[in-house]
Formats: C-alpha cells, structure tokens, sequence
C-alpha cells in the first residue's frame, strides 16, 4: 500500500508543477482558461484515486482482521 500512496503524492504534486511552468512561461492571456480547467480536472481525478485508495485500504483492513480472528 505504500507504493499507491507515493504515487498518490506524486498525482497531486502535477496540478502545482502545471502553474509553476505557467507561470515561469508567462503566457498569461492565452493560456488561462486552459491551464484553469486542466487543473480542475486533475484535482478532480485525484480526488477519485484518493477515495478509491481509502476503500481499498479500508477493505484490506477487514480482510486482515477476519484472518486473525480466524
């Protein structure tokens, strides 16, 4: 599980290096909108691997405590 939660890390350090490299670039006007909805949609993702990992996570966790009970 540690390997899905540094690519969960890294998943959501893209939104931040996408406006460091828009602003570094300084195309302002242009590229605003596109940079904005791009960023939505990656947060938006990583909002779905996050709760998919918190349910896989919480699954695992009751498999594990059905085995010792056992």
């Amino acid at each position: 599980m540690r390997a899905s939660y540094i690519a969960l890390a890294v998943f959501s350090l893209i939104p931040a290096l996408i406006l460091v490299f828009f602003f570094l670039t300084g195309n302002y006007p242009s590229m605003v909108m596109d940079l904005a909805w791009i960023t939505f949609l990656l947060l938006i993702l990583n909002f779905a691997l996050s709760t998919t990992l918190l349910f896989i996570e919480e699954k695992f966790k009751r498999a594990e405590k059905s085995k010792q009970k056992s």
